[in-house]
């Protein structure tokens, strides 16, 4: 019947995995993974930290290093887990080797901010905050977790990735979006053109609760990309 070939499948994909992949690979004490991300928080090596320019696009990611919260012996992950709603996942522990749980952040952002060095328009001089003129496009896996692990039509890229793309001002970005948000890259794009100087220099912080914050500073010639 139906079960016992589900079964069977199981006892293949285990096989072909300790075969291929070494039983050191998979904690296979637990049988079924109750949350769906893992949890990353530490900005790692800032100086490999990558800002790239296309066009009116800011490319920006950060070089980070896997928070060591699934440390059993701790049970802080599990404490996460609980706190952000994300422990009821109750899927086979195969998916760590044929299907690894998607990567997210675990703790809020302190600071997501950009600043112009120069003049950018008559609001905003220099030294000036620019986050309500600056849009931020993020991967979130918060509505698929919320809605118990089911897709949701939300900015949804496809049927078989629970990610959500979301665009929204920085200057209303929420401290607890960074949770469950991908931690690899963002896109930030300006949502007005600079009256004064075509070209700019602007200067972008970010930072993760209780970690030191990241800057770095970053030319655009708005000019160009007309």
């Amino acid at each position: 019947n139906s079960e016992c070939m589900k079964i069977m499948k199981r006892v293949i994909v285990v096989c072909v995995t300790m075969l291929l992949c070494g039983c050191d690979l998979v904690h296979w004490n637990e049988t079924y993974l109750q949350s769906y991300t893992w949890a990353y928080c530490v900005i790692d090596d800032k100086s490999e930290a990558e800002v790239v320019i296309g066009g009116d696009k800011i490319f920006f990611s950060l070089p980070l290093e896997k928070y060591a919260i699934r440390d059993e012996s701790s049970g802080a992950y599990d404490e996460l887990s609980r706190l952000y709603g994300d422990d009821n996942f109750n899927t086979w522990s195969y998916w760590l080797v044929f299907g690894p749980k998607s990567n997210s952040w675990a703790f809020p952002f302190s600071t997501f901010e950009i600043v112009g060095v120069a003049d950018f328009d008559d609001h905003h001089p220099a030294g000036a905050l620019l986050n309500d003129v600056v849009e931020i496009t993020y991967t979130t896996h918060k509505f698929f977790i919320e809605n118990g692990y089911q897709h949701t039509d939300k900015g949804r890229a496809s049927d078989d990735y629970s990610g959500n793309q979301v665009t929204k001002k920085l200057s209303e970005l929420l401290p607890d979006d960074a949770i469950f948000m991908e931690p690899e890259s963002f896109v930030l794009s300006f949502s007005s053109q600079p009256t004064i100087a075509q070209q700019n220099r602007f200067s972008l912080k970010v930072c993760l609760e209780g970690e030191e914050p990241y800057i770095v500073e970053f030319d655009m010639d708005f000019g160009a990309s007309e």
